[in-house]
C-alpha cells in the first residue's frame, strides 16, 4: 500500500465515521400548523393562521404565504388538524407555592411507589 492509498483510506475512513454527525448537524422537516386563529401575544401581530416548527422550535408565524420563504427550499409537511380550532401560547409557572413544594418533597434516600 503507498502513502497516498493509505491516506485515501485514512480519509475515507474518517468520512465514514463523521457521516453520522453530519447527519445529527442536518435540521429536521418543518412541520407548518395550520390553525382558524393563532393567538401570538405580539401586539404587532397579535393572531395568524400558520406557524412552522422545526426540531421542537418555532421558526415563523404569520398566515401560509407568510412562511413561503421557509418552506420553498425545506422539506416540510402541512398539519390541519387544528385548522378548525384557536391555538394559544402554554403558559408555565416556574415558581411552587410553598405547600405544594412540600407535598412533592420526599425524604432523601427515598423511593417513589410505582403508582407515584
Amino acid at each position: 500500500m503507498t502513502l497516498s492509498t493509505r491516506a485515501m483510506g485514512w480519509a475515507l475512513l474518517a468520512l465514514v465515521l463523521a457521516t453520522p454527525t453530519l447527519a445529527k448537524d442536518q435540521p429536521g422537516p418543518i412541520t407548518v400548523f395550520i390553525a382558524k386563529k393563532i393567538v401570538t401575544m405580539d401586539p404587532t401581530q397579535p393572531t395568524a393562521t400558520a406557524v412552522a416548527v422545526r426540531d421542537g422550535q418555532i421558526l415563523s408565524v404569520g398566515s401560509l404565504q407568510d412562511l413561503a420563504p421557509w418552506l420553498k427550499n425545506n422539506k416540510h409537511t402541512i398539519d390541519e388538524q387544528f385548522k378548525d380550532k384557536v391555538l394559544m401560547p402554554g403558559f408555565i409557572d416556574p415558581h411552587l407555592h410553598p405547600l405544594l413544594a412540600r407535598s412533592h418533597s420526599r425524604p432523601s434516600g427515598s423511593r417513589p411507589s410505582p403508582g407515584a
